[in-house]
């Protein structure tokens, strides 16, 4: 999108103070026998916020000034976009962890809660890092004369794009892959917390107990 790297970077001092403070203000929420309540309730937010940067990462190149920079409102939106989000995603990671700690069996000290916690880790890495592979398969691209609009032909793979820029023209991105990984993350998010709503409620109502590892 054009923006500075080293602007980019200073945006996240404006959230330190969100990520100190919110944990602690999400605690007194997920203390009761009910903690993924606050997950269920965060994480149709989340899943908005994504089509909320999909839209401004489609409309901040045409904020660009004459001198290559952004105005100032820009900036302050995209740290407006970052905090809400910030919020969504600490209900949702304090919640399990609130969860975890409670279904956790004391009696084998740390070791279930680390297992909970890597689970929980791994369910949360895994699709980013298979969507963020797949994102260039979804990406089109076509071969344009140099400083015209004339569409040579398709340039999706490493030859063509090889084959376009030595005759001297241009790989330009048709489709940005990006925004359809977003609509595609975004349709099985919801179908994902349709299908699953009403057994992360159940889970919550299993007795304690039943998590033991050694029952009494």
């Amino acid at each position: 999108m054009g923006m500075p790297k080293d602007k980019l970077s200073s945006m996240a001092v404006f959230l330190t103070p969100l990520q100190v403070l919110l944990p602690w203000m999400i605690g007194k929420y997920t203390a009761g026998p009910r903690p993924l309540n606050v997950f269920l309730l965060a994480y149709p937010y989340r899943i908005f916020m994504g089509g909320v940067f999909a839209a401004l990462v489609w409309w901040t190149p045409s904020f660009r000034l004459p001198g290559g920079d952004f105005p100032l409102i820009l900036y302050a939106i995209w740290v407006a976009g970052y905090c809400f989000h910030q919020v969504a995603s600490y209900c949702m990671f304090v919640s399990m962890m609130a969860f975890n700690a409670q279904i956790s069996d004391p009696k084998i000290g740390g070791t279930y809660m680390t297992l909970l916690n890597t689970l929980n880790n791994l369910g949360g890495n895994w699709p980013v890092t298979l969507i963020l592979s797949l994102t260039d398969y979804f990406t089109f691209r076509d071969c344009v004369v140099k400083n015209t609009k004339t569409v040579l032909y398709s340039c999706n793979t490493k030859a063509l794009v090889d084959q376009c820029t030595k005759g001297g023209d241009v790989c330009e991105v048709h489709i940005d892959g990006y925004y359809i990984a977003v609509a595609l993350c975004s349709v099985i998010g919801i179908i994902w917390f349709k299908a699953l709503f009403s057994k992360i409620k159940y889970f919550q109502k299993i007795p304690r107990s039943e998590w033991s590892v050694i029952k009494k």
